[in-house]
């Protein structure tokens, strides 16, 4: 058989031959009839033994497909490892970023918050000051006016002249509302608000318990506010218990804490 082998096979009576397991592809089929040495009769049969399924061309294309899907699927894989990796990274590195960020916010609202309150303590003590300077020249040209009208009376001294110096005297001394008045201004303007709640939250404040709170919010000692008040300094404890009563303290709290940290 041509294709398969040159050697010629007799096949004997049966005239069958019988052939196992071909490769596919194209073949010629043989044949002689012959008697001793004369051939009588011969026939050539061309065939083709088909390739398998598995090996046609739709069969490699589908394989060739598959092939470049499970690169691409790998591919595509390898890109979400990769892709999940970077990601879980950068996600790290924000919320460290985040982190820091707000650690430093809270560092500055801190810091600010401290000068704040610095700014806040100097600008009390600074109005304290003010407060006792007035009060000393305020006590001053009264002491200095009482003395210019017993010298007046004595006639020690020219009317005309004592007169002038009793009217320069007068043009410079404030009345006590004029002083509350410009001493409640400067101190709203340092502590906001503080006399408008105080009037919210405790409706049954005199004003001259507003003066008191004003004082004690300054951390100013007793003596100093008895001269401020013009009243003695059992005055004072009495106006201190008498707040304390309206504000409903505990025997163990400070009314001048309560007041400092009053807002």
């Amino acid at each position: 058989m041509d294709g398969y082998s040159e050697q010629w096979v007799p096949s004997g009576r049966s005239l069958q031959k019988m052939y196992a397991r071909l490769p596919y592809g194209n073949y010629i089929f043989q044949a002689e009839i012959y008697n001793t040495d004369r051939v009588l009769a011969s026939v050539e049969l061309p065939f083709e033994i088909l390739s398998p399924w598995y090996l046609s061309y739709w069969a490699v294309g589908s394989y060739i497909l598959a092939g470049l899907c499970l690169l691409a699927l790998l591919q595509y894989l390898v890109y979400r490892f990769v892709k999940k990796k970077k990601d879980r990274v950068i996600e790290r590195q924000r919320v460290a970023h985040q982190a820091e960020l707000e650690r430093q916010e809270k560092k500055i609202v801190e810091l600010e918050k401290e000068q704040l309150e610095a700014d806040l303590r100097f600008k009390s003590k600074e109005l304290s000051s003010v407060v006792m300077t007035n009060i000393a020249h305020q006590e001053f040209l009264n002491s200095l006016k009482e003395e210019i009208q017993r010298q007046k009376l004595s006639g020690q001294y020219g009317r005309k002249n004592l007169d002038k110096l009793l009217t320069l005297v007068n043009s410079n001394i404030v009345s006590d509302e004029e002083n509350w008045t410009m001493f409640q201004a400067n101190f709203d303007r340092i502590h906001e608000n503080f006399f408008r709640n105080l009037k919210l939250q405790y409706t049954d404040l005199t004003s001259g318990d507003l003066r008191f709170c004003a004082l004690l919010r300054l951390n100013m000692p007793t003596k100093e506010i008895a001269k401020l008040l013009n009243i003695s300094t059992r005055g004072v404890d009495a106006a201190r218990y008498r707040l304390r009563k309206k504000f409903n303290l505990l025997p163990e709290e400070s009314l001048t804490d309560f007041l400092i940290n009053f807002k």
